[in-house]
């Protein structure tokens, strides 16, 4: 089964993976090392449309992959768009699981674990990460809170789902 964890940057897709992997095995499809490890070698996918479009692109054919030798697969992805979870599944060629992982825009620029909050208000991005808004679309199966609950009780809801197989 593969999971789509998506939400802002900064809402804890990756923290909540990293924390359940404690608990249960998956391979882990996650855009931020796509963006940086895999793609940014060659090229920048940037934060823009396209880029994350074809950050989409890349995860849902790498979970498909590994949805092959694996039962289980979780993509970490922004992907704050219909449109752009729909590049996903589409990619994948298989049902999925999609689930928001929610917190506060105040949470988010918060946490800002990779600057982009900072950045943006610099005027150095060319999407502007506060004033675009996260799409909640038919296509959202479930929604784990993260900035009004402990961490641990997060995964437990994260691991609730995934067990039960959404």
């Amino acid at each position: 089964m593969i999971f789509l964890l998506t939400g802002k940057s900064g809402s804890g897709k990756s923290t909540l993976a990293s924390e359940l992997s404690e608990h249960i095995e998956f391979a882990l499809v996650d855009g931020d090392v796509i963006r940086d490890s895999v793609v940014g070698k060659t090229a920048s996918l940037g934060h823009g449309k396209t880029g994350r479009e074809t950050n989409c692109q890349i995860a849902g054919t790498l979970a498909k992959h590994f949805s092959k030798t694996n039962d289980t697969v979780i993509a970490c992805l922004e992907s704050p768009t219909v449109e752009c979870r729909d590049i996903f599944r589409k990619a994948c060629g298989l049902d999925i699981t999609t689930i928001h992982i929610k917190a506060s825009t105040k949470t988010c620029i918060a946490r800002d674990p990779k600057g982009l909050y900072a950045k943006d208000a610099e005027g150095l991005l060319e999407v502007h990460m506060v004033g675009d808004s996260f799409e909640l679309g038919h296509d959202i199966d479930e929604t784990v809170t993260t900035d009004r609950k402990k961490i641990s009780t997060s995964v437990k809801d994260l691991l609730n789902l995934i067990k039960s197989g959404s």
